[in-house]
């Protein structure tokens, strides 16, 4: 689920960017921190109606697709405490903001183990996702370009002979 509505699962807990439950394969993602107008007037704690409606901005967009990555891949593995991962949590926006967009090499083999996927054909379409490919032409896409570029750098040596050899040698 999606929602501009501030999050607060516990009494106890100020809020959170999102919840997903590996037990229940379901997660709920509040995007109301990151649009810059929250911190200007923020909705009160004890009540839905006063949700965040705002223009989506390339650093919206980013941050969405960031906190989405995140809570989905809960779905599968726990937050990451080995690197910089999108699996790291985060306690405020500038943590959030600071978390890497792609998972860890650890975290990255445990979603392909659980998920069966080809790498290289994930990051083909990312990179057509970065690229505004798969959007339509209003869709801002500026915060995305450096993450294009790692994809496509991470493509290449993917497809490289120096990558499939170490592979081939791999036990099985």
């Amino acid at each position: 689920a999606v929602t501009m509505v501030d999050l607060y699962p516990k009494e106890s807990w100020n809020f959170v960017f999102g919840l997903a439950s590996l037990t229940y394969g379901v997660g709920v993602f509040s995007f109301a921190r990151y649009t810059d107008t929250f911190y200007r007037t923020p909705p009160s704690k004890d009540t839905t109606e006063n949700y965040i409606c705002t223009d989506v901005t390339a650093k919206l967009l980013w941050r969405a697709c960031k906190v989405m990555t995140h809570e989905s891949a809960h779905v599968w593995i726990k937050h990451c405490v080995y690197h910089n991962c999108a699996m790291n949590g985060s306690n405020h926006l500038a943590e959030s903001d600071r978390r890497a967009a792609s998972l860890c090499p650890i975290c990255l083999r445990k979603l392909q183990e659980a998920l069966k996927f080809d790498l290289a054909d994930r990051y083909r379409t990312l990179v057509k996702f970065c690229e505004g490919s798969l959007t339509d032409s209003q869709t801002p896409l500026s915060e995305f370009a450096d993450f294009g570029e790692w994809l496509q750098k991470a493509i290449t040596f993917l497809e490289s002979k120096q990558y499939t050899t170490q592979v081939s040698r791999r036990p099985r």
